[in-house]
């Protein structure tokens, strides 16, 4: 708990999904109540194990929101033995769950979070929350929120930053179109040496790919994580430092 009495929220995953599983659990727990009042436990089978079904994608998907992506964040982050001193931005930075953890990591550096804040990508997305949560872990002034589409030109020059990273970005963006793009421009402000990182649930084999295809070395892919849901992998690739 902080001093303040008040604690860092970083809501709900595509909350329109919760909400129609929220829906569906109850519709199907109701269900199995009056079937089997009805026609005997045997009718009611078919209801509940959808209403089963129903339950452990709500509760996965909660608890992905709440404590997987963070437990899985920390340990990516940790595993890439950061300096101290990096400039780094976090796009797509939603209420700034990825945006903070770099930053506790960077007492001498920056990071800047880009998103266009969608509601629908995130509850209660809004870049004041993002801020207002930054603040409350202790790394709000080494934090600077912008608004930026990651399917057009980043609003930075070449080569500003030592690190990319990006949660849940990927199956966010509508087309390979605009992945390509945001990953361009991913690859496109790393400097020398600087690593991009995405964890995300869906079209990391593209990923992959497209960041070899626009010359970042290294490229990696984890297998299946379950700290995002469905479960995710890691992709992480070095934008190679030119030959002296």
């Amino acid at each position: 708990m902080h001093a303040s009495g008040r604690r860092a929220g970083y809501g709900i995953d595509v909350p329109g999904r919760v909400v129609a599983a929220t829906v569906l659990t109850a519709l199907f727990a109701l269900v199995t109540v009056f079937a089997g009042s009805a026609a005997g436990p045997l009718a009611a089978l078919a209801p509940l194990l959808a209403f089963l079904a129903a339950a452990a994608w709500l509760g996965l998907q909660v608890w992905a929101s709440q404590v997987g992506k963070r437990t899985l964040w920390t340990r990516v982050l940790d595993e890439l033995d950061l300096a101290g001193d990096e400039d780094a931005l976090d796009l797509g930075c939603g209420r700034g769950l990825v945006l903070v953890e770099v930053a506790r990591r960077l007492p001498d550096g920056r990071v800047t979070g880009v998103d266009v804040w969608r509601p629908t990508d995130l509850s209660g997305n809004h870049p004041a929350v993002a801020q207002a949560n930054a603040d409350l872990e202790g790394v709000g002034e080494r934090v600077e929120l912008r608004h930026a589409d990651l399917t057009a030109p980043l609003p930075f020059a070449d080569g500003s930053f030592d690190l990319v990273t990006g949660g849940l970005v990927l199956r966010a963006l509508p087309d390979d179109t605009a992945r390509s793009t945001a990953l361009g421009e991913a690859v496109r402000v790393l400097r020398p040496g600087g690593r991009a990182v995405f964890v995300d649930s869906a079209h990391t084999e593209a990923c992959a790919d497209e960041l070899r295809r626009v010359g970042l070395v290294d490229v990696t892919q984890s297998g299946r994580q379950l700290g995002v849901f469905p479960p995710g992998r890691v992709v992480s690739g070095t934008r190679p430092v030119a030959a002296a």
